[in-house]
């Protein structure tokens, strides 16, 4: 009977140095396929949809409470197409320079932080 540790069952070339190297190129192709798939979900983000393109739509004006909804639901939504089409329909909106100006007022003033300003001294009262 052979005796693995006489090291005649081991496979020829099957040192740690070769489950080291092999490790290596798995790991690799594993980060070259999840960057490839990251890639592809950027791109189909930002490429329009067929109908859209052939139509030719033109950026819409968004008003205020469009916006809100829009990053209510790419931000809350139950549903990954729910929030996929939010995204993408604010990015579309977001095209339009009056929706952008709309977008900074509207969503601009909700994170500040009255903290962060610099203290203002007292004005002295004249008498």
């Amino acid at each position: 009977m052979l005796s693995p540790r006489q090291g005649l069952l081991r496979p020829v070339g099957c040192g740690v140095e070769e489950l080291r190297r092999r490790r290596r190129e798995r790991e690799a192709a594993l980060r070259r396929a999840r960057r490839e798939q990251q890639l592809v979900s950027k791109r189909l983000l930002r490429d329009d949809t067929p109908e859209e393109a052939e139509g030719g739509s033109v950026a819409s004006i968004l008003g205020e409470a469009e916006i809100q909804q829009f990053l209510w639901l790419a931000q809350r939504g139950t549903e990954e197409k729910e929030r996929e089409g939010a995204l993408v329909s604010l990015r579309r909106g977001l095209q339009h320079p009056e929706t952008q100006q709309t977008f900074i007022r509207s969503v601009g003033g909700q994170h500040a932080d009255p903290g962060w300003a610099p203290d203002q001294q007292p004005r002295p009262v004249a008498a």
